[in-house]
């Protein structure tokens, strides 16, 4: 039996996304590839809607390991306006990014927006982490890696995490020579109280 593929599976067709003429601005799903394409937004099509739940990230502090932009937490403000990005490329050490989720959450997965004034936002070696911590350390849970390879300016998508994974911090991180560059990541999950 074939896996049903979710669309966070589904990657780009080949030189995709390229925004042609400028005028690109919505995604459609070549159904015999399965494989995602950037196009015009004049033409009625079918839809798909996936209910996410509350953004748990939404309002809560953020920091981020080096800063070149607007402050970590207007990546956590519900707000597409300013880019939050991590400094120069040619840093040294890896690239974080961390949002205090405020409690323990079951974290299912989370929504990368691209900010406006970037031409390209290229995620590839993008891991994002869970932890019970708020710096990263070896008991950090890999919720996903993203390999895929770039978002256009205001478009965002839906990752679910590789499987559920519990903690307080959620950390996105890119290595050395990378930046970290959003306009807004929303983290969907659920608390985890205790008794």
């Amino acid at each position: 039996m074939e896996r049903m593929m979710s669309a966070s599976d589904m990657p780009w067709a080949a030189n995709q996304p390229d925004n042609a003429g400028n005028q690109e601005h919505c995604v459609v799903v070549f159904s015999s590839e399965y494989q995602l394409n950037d196009a015009t937004c004049d033409l009625l099509r079918r839809f798909v809607c996936q209910a996410l739940g509350e953004n748990v990230a939404l309002g809560r502090p953020a920091w981020m390991s080096t800063n070149r932009g607007a402050p970590p937490s207007h990546g956590t403000d519900g707000l597409l306006v300013e880019a939050v990005r991590t400094s120069a490329l040619f840093e040294t050490k890896e690239q974080l990014w961390t949002v205090d989720l405020g409690m323990q959450h079951q974290v299912i997965g989370f929504l990368y927006a691209a900010p406006m004034a970037e031409n390209k936002v290229h995620k590839r070696n993008t891991k994002v982490y869970v932890s019970s911590e708020p710096l990263p350390n070896d008991s950090d849970v890999l919720c996903r890696h993203l390999t895929v390879r770039l978002l256009l300016e205001w478009m965002a998508r839906y990752y679910a995490c590789d499987f559920p994974v519990q903690g307080r911090y959620l950390h996105v991180t890119r290595k050395a020579g990378l930046r970290v560059v959003m306009s807004e990541l929303m983290v969907f999950g659920h608390p985890i109280y205790e008794s």
